[in-house]
C-alpha cells in the first residue's frame, strides 16, 4: 500500500472519530490481471459478484463463491443441475449479459463483474467504479489460468486451494488421456460434431477448447472450415460434413 493511500485512510478514520462515528477502515484493493492483459484492482474480499459469462459461472461455484453470486446469466431452466447443487443461486438474478447497464450494477450495489470478452460495455462498468474482469479462454491452458484468476478475485484460501486441486487434476487427467491415445491414427478417429445449439443451428470449430478436447480425446472435430464458438452453420452443411458423432 503507498503512503499516499495511507494517509487517505488516516484522514478518514481521524475525521470520522472526530465526529463521534465509529468508522471502520476500507477493505484494501488488490490487482488482478485479467485475460485481456488488465491489471485490474479488485476488492479483497468481493460480496456482491455479477458473472456475465454463462461459462465462468461453473467457476465462481466451483471456488466457493456461490453465496457472493447476486446477478448471474444462468436461468434455472437451463442450468438446473447447477441450481439443485447451489441452491443459493436462487438468491440470485437472473439477467441477459448483453442487456445490463452500469445503473443496473449500481444499484444492486456489485463490487466485482466478470465478463466473456472485452467490449464497450466494460468501459461504462468501470467508468462507475465498478471492477470488470474479462474472463474468456480458448484452450485448456486459458482455463486454467481463469480459475487462477478467479481464485486471486475471490481472495480466499479455500479458492486457492480448490484452483491448485482443481490444476492438477486437469493436468494429471490430460497427461493420462494423451499418452493413451497419442498413437491413433487420423483414419482410426471418428468425425465428431459438437453442437451448440439447435435453433439455431450452431457449432463449435477449431481454435476452441472443445476442438481440443474432441482430438485430446481420439476424435477428429466434423466442422472443417469453421473456426471459434457457436458459428451458425445450415443443416445442409452438417450433412456434407457426415459426422459419425
Amino acid at each position: 500500500m503507498n503512503w499516499g493511500r495511507r494517509g487517505m485512510i488516516a484522514g478518514a478514520v481521524m475525521g470520522g472519530m472526530a465526529l463521534g462515528a465509529p468508522v471502520s477502515p476500507p477493505a484494501m484493493a488488490r490487482d488482478v490481471t485479467d485475460m485481456a492483459g488488465n491489471a485490474v484492482s479488485v476488492p479483497d474480499h468481493p460480496t456482491r459478484i455479477a458473472d456475465l459469462w454463462f461459462a465462468h459461472n461453473e467457476l465462481v461455484l466451483m471456488l466457493g463463491g456461490a453465496r457472493q453470486l447476486v446477478m448471474t446469466v444462468d436461468r434455472p431452466q437451463a442450468r438446473p443441475w447447477m441450481y439443485r447443487v447451489f441452491p443459493a443461486l436462487y438468491g440470485a438474478q437472473a439477467v441477459n449479459g448483453p442487456q445490463v447497464n452500469a445503473e443496473t450494477l449500481l444499484h444492486e450495489r456489485v463490487d466485482l463483474v466478470f465478463v466473456p470478452e472485452a467490449s464497450a460495455t466494460i468501459a461504462a462498468f468501470r467508468a462507475v467504479g465498478v471492477p470488470v474482469l474479462v474472463s474468456s479462454f480458448q484452450d485448456t491452458d486459458g482455463l486454467l489460468r481463469v480459475v487462477d484468476m478467479t481464485a486471486a478475485a475471490l481472495g480466499t484460501d479455500g479458492a486457492r486451494a480448490t484452483a491448485a486441486r482443481y490444476r492438477a487434476m486437469m493436468r494429471q487427467t490430460v497427461n493420462d488421456v494423451h499418452t493413451r491415445l497419442s498413437g491413433l491414427s487420423d483414419a482410426t478417429r471418428p468425425r465428431v460434431l459438437h453442437v451448440q445449439s439447435l435453433h439455431p443451428l450452431r457449432v463449435d470449430g477449431a481454435h476452441s477448447i472443445v476442438d481440443e478436447w474432441i482430438t485430446l480425446a481420439g476424435g477428429r472435430n466434423a466442422a472443417v472450415g469453421v473456426a471459434g464458438n457457436m458459428k451458425a452453420v445450415s443443416a445442409e452443411q452438417v450433412a456434407a460434413w457426415d459426422p459419425m458423432w
